[in-house]
């Protein structure tokens, strides 16, 4: 595998590993015990702000991979008007930040939408939003 982590062999508390960096400007990122014991990697940002995790020197064959993740949130933004969200992203030799999970609020749905799509690069705005994709809270 390129990149696989379940948190289970990482410490609770403070997410860190020499597998992958930490990146949080108004947010944090914590390793916590969940339902039937397992741990989970707990996002959490406010104001604008970010956490995440930076995975560096990731090849994949054919600049292709299947990613998979297990997500509960508590509230997706509602505001300001047209807020993103962004879940997954990723960045190559160019200038284009290619984010393949995430969405924003859509003031004229009055709802969050999921959508891809990327910044700085052939597909422009990465706001190709569909209305039959809601993004529900707390699920």
């Amino acid at each position: 595998m390129l990149f696989c982590e379940d948190f289970q062999s990482v410490p609770l508390g403070g997410a860190t590993s020499l597998r992958w960096g930490v990146d949080t400007s108004h947010g944090t990122l914590t390793v916590e015990k969940a339902a039937r014991g397992q741990r989970v990697l707990h996002v959490h940002t406010e104001r604008n702000g970010r956490a995440f995790l930076r995975v560096e020197d990731f090849s994949p064959p054919e600049n292709s991979f299947y990613g998979r993740l297990r997500l509960r949130t508590d509230a997706f933004p509602r505001r300001p008007d047209w807020a993103h969200y962004t879940l997954v992203e990723a960045t190559g030799q160019g200038p284009e930040v290619v984010r393949p999970l995430g969405g924003r609020y859509v003031p004229t749905a009055a709802r969050a939408l999921w959508g891809v799509g990327a910044d700085s690069g052939p597909t422009g705005d990465w706001t190709n939003w569909r209305e039959s994709a809601p993004s529900r809270d707390d699920v």
